[in-house]
């Protein structure tokens, strides 16, 4: 299933297989929240990161694109590629480039009681959830962004 959504005032997809469309609906009947973090790291090399939480992260400001779902994204750079004494990770400057770095699609799976997934920065390169749902129908509410 996919679901167009605004996140940070850009269009982002949100692709969810059968079980993550069913999971994401059951939490919305209980009220719980679930909170995406997707981290860009670059270094040497870019790393992707994706955490899911089921409280508000501190350090990073979360922003609601369906109700109960939460998503943050966050762009960190390191000041080396010396890892010898642990990363030193710093905020990449997002005004240099932004529109590069800002996800474009979300996957979201449910496996094993847990949820699972990647972000992409470029919409070709979205996959089909495993479990496409086909003709499910999620109840869930999406605002349209005003």
């Amino acid at each position: 299933m996919s679901i167009p959504l605004s996140f940070q005032g850009k269009p982002l997809e949100l692709l969810l297989s059968r079980g993550a469309a069913w999971e994401l609906q059951h939490q919305q009947q209980q009220a719980k929240q679930l909170y995406v973090r997707m981290e860009l790291l670059f270094s040497c090399l870019v790393k992707k990161n994706l955490m899911f939480h089921f409280a508000a992260p501190v350090d990073l400001p979360c922003e609601e694109v369906a109700p109960g779902l939460f998503l943050g994204f966050q762009a960190m750079i390191n000041r080396s590629c010396d890892l010898g004494d642990g990363p030193q990770l710093v905020e990449y400057p997002a005004a240099a480039c932004y529109k590069k770095t800002q996800p474009k699609w979300l996957l979201l799976e449910f496996h094993q009681g847990a949820f699972v997934g990647e972000f992409g920065l470029r919409l070709a390169e979205a996959p089909r959830p495993s479990r496409y749902p086909g003709r499910l129908t999620l109840a869930l509410v999406v605002p349209q962004p005003r």
